[in-house]
């Protein structure tokens, strides 16, 4: 599920999943380039999560994790705005 919100100074865009979930002590390697939960799944080569927060990053903004085990995954994603 996506969700989008808007402000003058940010936009925050929501991504959930209903996966399932990560376990707490991996939610700071997750973002690393080539890291991959030991879930037992197997599949992708661990560069997403690493390209969109230095993406994210990049346009000084940020990316948070909220996730738990069985109840899958939200990354919120909040970069700033420049309205003219």
């Amino acid at each position: 599920m996506l969700k989008q919100k808007m402000s003058r100074a940010w936009l925050q865009l929501r991504v959930q999943d209903t996966g399932c979930g990560i376990e707490p002590q991996f939610h700071q390697r997750i973002f690393e380039r080539f890291f991959q939960a030991p879930d037992g799944r197997a599949g992708g080569q661990g560069l997403g999560l690493a390209i969109v927060k230095m993406l994210i990053e990049l346009h000084h903004g940020t990316v948070i994790l909220e996730s738990a085990p069985g109840q899958g995954s939200t990354f919120t994603c909040i970069l700033p705005c420049l309205l003219s």
